[in-house]
């Protein structure tokens, strides 16, 4: 089962080893290996990395991420832009 593709996702391209979405099937034939389920990610302990290919994940980066103060200004100040803007524009179109 593919499990992310669509109109706004790049296509596959086995050749350089870019892969833009997970595909079991055409990821196992670019290897050369047969497709065999399930598909899962590998984890780490932390502070223990294996240095192994693909690069193995700890929990911590999936559910750790960090946001600098700055961007986080600069997105509220966007969306408040934005809900500001769509409320003047809906006053306009509907006094």
């Amino acid at each position: 089962r593919v499990l992310a593709s669509g109109t706004l996702v790049a296509q596959n391209d086995p050749a350089s080893g870019s892969w833009f979405f997970i595909d079991p099937e055409e990821m196992g034939a670019s290897l050369g290996i047969p497709f065999t389920p399930p598909f899962c990610e590998v984890f780490e302990e932390a502070g223990k990395p294996t240095g192994t290919y693909p690069k193995h994940l700890c929990a911590g980066d999936l559910i750790n991420f960090h946001v600098m103060p700055i961007t986080h200004l600069a997105y509220s100040a966007t969306w408040y832009g934005l809900s500001a803007a769509i409320a003047v524009g809906t006053f306009y179109r509907f006094r």
